[in-house]
């Protein structure tokens, strides 16, 4: 039999209407939430728009939602106001801001849009705390940042920053780029970190200049000459900058930064995407897909780039995609390692169509981009998406392009959220992770068992076992995002021992989802690996 290609659906209540998100998701992160003590979190998708402000006579507001996947329920939670506001533009709006998860599963948002009527927007300097323990006991998650001590002082951030770039690092702190300045729309080119354990922001040195474009593919290379150096490839949202002609490399030390280019130089792939691919704690290599974007040239190319022990990286072009994919198309890897690419198009048209590579093969001489079934919902610029613990792909936002502005600045209106089960969810019976551990660390002292269900198929063979990092995802970018394929040994029937990631710049501190993969010969078609659904587990530092 042919291997099943996977269905597409839009999420509807009871009576078959499609749920209204509440607010347009342009930004959306996936959390993990302790439901039940000393159990597995579960994973529950925080999304917001963050630029309509509500309740003007009680300060205003910023509404953010948290989706249920399993019920589809959807809460809504505010952002408070920044204290002691005397600027009437500095309202607490988080529109276009920079986002993650820490290391501790919290999430961090920083930046925002200042609107200065008539005058073009510019960057906030607030950043703000999403602290899922605070759920059920204040109910008020959202904070500003700086540990509440006595008396209570949020921290600013050094430079204001409207689309700005955050990217964690080895430490669990996190690096924050570019972005548009608090005085003017213009690119910010000083650098600055956060550090989580004091919640503090601090500037890098005057030496740390750079104008970086806003929105960059962005990650931490795990090894090789450039260990723990930030890459920031040539996929950028813009604006076109003179110095920024080629990808770029960055050393985030507080003492002695260093900016240096990487490749030749090339023409930038804005609105485009940027994936890091699957790799291992042994390789030697990681390999960067830039994809769509730029100009008419570009649209439906795509390269890869390849960094690794040596100071040349090597480019290599790779078949076209089937479709243009311009404005912001998504791309995220699957829970069986395939890379699939939703939305964007071209001026006035969507795709409607995705495409997905399979990159598990071992062969990469001859990668195939091949179509999926149509999603019904045009998804492009301002929408999102990500891979959940069960290996669906949650999809929401998008502009309605051809609708009037009606009441909404710039037609953000799409309110349905559609979700994709890929053909792995049809085509066999997929292994279940029984036991694992809440927590694991790093090295190859410490490996970890994880058993797995054998009583519907006792002669079940595991390919791997991966961790995938959970998304943050806006305007099409997670660039924290990391695919690791984890070494493991088979003891005995249903236990494996599994040996976790080298070191924290292999995978930094935090939460990921730990997935068993079956391997294809045991599917029903013999062509689709079939993975489990995640246990999300936290990766720390045992001191």
């Amino acid at each position: 039999m042919a291997a099943p290609q996977g269905e597409w659906e839009i999420i509807k209540d009871e009576n078959e209407i499609p749920i209204d998100s509440l607010v347009t998701a342009i930004h959306a992160i996936l959390i993990p939430i302790t439901e039940i003590e000393n159990d597995h979190p579960v994973g529950k998708v925080l999304y917001w728009h963050g630029r309509y402000i509500t309740n003007y006579d009680d300060g205003g507001k910023i509404v953010t939602c948290l989706y249920e996947p399993e019920t589809n329920n959807i809460i809504q939670y505010t952002v408070p106001v920044w204290p002691n506001i005397t600027d009437p533009y500095d309202p607490s709006k988080i529109f276009c801001s920079g986002h993650l998860t820490l290391a501790d599963g919290r999430v961090l948002t920083s930046g925002g849009e200042r609107n200065i009527p008539p005058l073009a927007s510019r960057g906030l300097k607030y950043s703000f705390i999403f602290d899922q323990g605070e759920l059920g006991i204040t109910n008020r998650p959202w904070r500003n940042t700086r540990i509440q001590v006595s008396p209570f002082t949020p921290t600013l951030m050094n430079r204001g920053r409207w689309y700005p770039q955050l990217t964690r690092i080895q430490n669990g702190q996190v690096v924050a780029v570019s972005g548009y300045k608090y005085e003017s729309q213009e690119v910010e080119t000083r650098p600055e970190i956060f550090n989580p354990s004091n919640e503090s922001w601090t500037i890098f040195p005057e030496n740390a200049t750079q104008p970086v474009p806003l929105y960059n593919g962005a990650y931490l290379i795990p090894f090789g000459d450039w260990k723990g150096e930030i890459l920031y490839d040539l996929v950028s949202f813009g604006p076109e900058l003179p110095s920024w002609n080629r990808a770029h490399r960055f050393k985030p030390d507080l003492i002695s930064p260093e900016w240096n280019y990487v490749g030749p130089e090339n023409t930038i792939r804005y609105k485009g995407n940027s994936v890091l691919l699957p790799f291992r704690s042994i390789d030697s290599v990681i390999r960067v897909i830039n994809l769509g974007g730029g100009n008419d040239s570009h649209q439906k190319t795509a390269e890869l780039i390849e960094i690794g022990n040596s100071t040349s990286p090597v480019w290599i072009s790779l078949e076209d995609m089937n479709y243009k994919r311009h404005d912001a198309p998504n791309a995220l890897l699957l829970a069986d390692g395939s890379l699939i690419v939703i939305g964007g198009g071209h001026d006035m048209q969507t795709v409607l169509t995705p495409e997905v590579l399979d990159y598990s093969d071992a062969d990469r001489s001859n990668l195939i981009w091949n179509i999926l079934p149509d999603m019904e919902v045009p998804r492009k610029y301002h929408s999102t998406a990500l891979l959940l613990p069960d290996g669906s792909v949650w999809t929401a936002g998008s502009r309605i392009y051809t609708d009037p502005q009606r009441y909404e600045f710039e037609n953000d209106m799409e309110r349905r959220i559609e979700t994709f089960k890929p053909g792995y969810f049809f085509d066999g019976y997929r292994p279940e992770i029984n036991e694992a551990p809440l927590t694991i660390s790093y090295g190859t002292s410490n490996k970890f068992n994880v058993s797995i269900f054998i009583e519907e198929e006792p002669d079940i063979l595991i390919d791997s076992f991966v961790l995938i990092s959970l998304a943050s995802v806006t305007h099409c970018y997670d660039s924290n995002q990391r695919y690791i394929i984890l070494d493991f040994t088979n003891p005995s029937k249903g236990l494996y021992e599994v040996t976790p990631p080298l070191d924290s710049f292999i995978t930094t501190p935090g939460y990921y989802m730990l997935i068993a993969i079956k391997d294809k010969s045991q599917s029903d078609s013999g062509e689709l690996r079939l993975p489990s659904i995640a246990k999300i587990v936290k990766l720390m530092n045992i001191l």
